[in-house]
């Protein structure tokens, strides 16, 4: 059974909660920024996986693949084009898994943290520099 999640389900506090195998959805550049921060992360699905084969060291499998996995998994879409997230999940609907959808630029969870990255990557550089500025280390 395949359940697509809501804005207001907290994945964090559902993985705390469950620890289900976590599979990321999409091996673009959203992919590989949000690795950064989403260590739980064992497994990256894309139907382009016979060309990535892995992505920051993480296996790539087909779409396919997923119904060779046993038990119940987090998938989080990382595609920015609702058009295509929508083909993504009704294709998943369709597998014979067991699996929570979480989107991952429509979750209060995820997109918190996004952002919070990305002021970590973006202001801290600029906080060093106006550092120097003033002579302080």
């Amino acid at each position: 059974m395949v359940k697509i999640m809501s804005y207001e389900d907290n994945f964090f506090d559902l993985y705390k909660a469950f620890r289900y195998r976590t599979v990321m959805y999409g091996a673009g550049i959203y992919a590989k920024r949000a690795l950064l921060y989403l260590d739980m992360v064992t497994l990256i699905c894309d139907k382009r996986a016979n060309e990535i084969r892995e992505l920051n060291g993480i296996s790539v499998i087909t779409p396919a693949k997923l119904e060779t996995i046993k038990g119940k998994l987090f998938i989080i879409l990382c595609i920015k084009s609702e058009q295509i997230k929508k083909e993504i999940k009704d294709q998943l609907i369709k597998l014979s898994i067991d699996a929570l959808i979480f989107d991952y630029f429509d979750n209060i969870a995820l997109s918190a943290r996004r952002l919070d990255t990305m002021q970590l990557i973006v202001l801290k550089p600029r906080m060093e520099m106006a550092m120097e500025a003033l002579g302080r280390s």
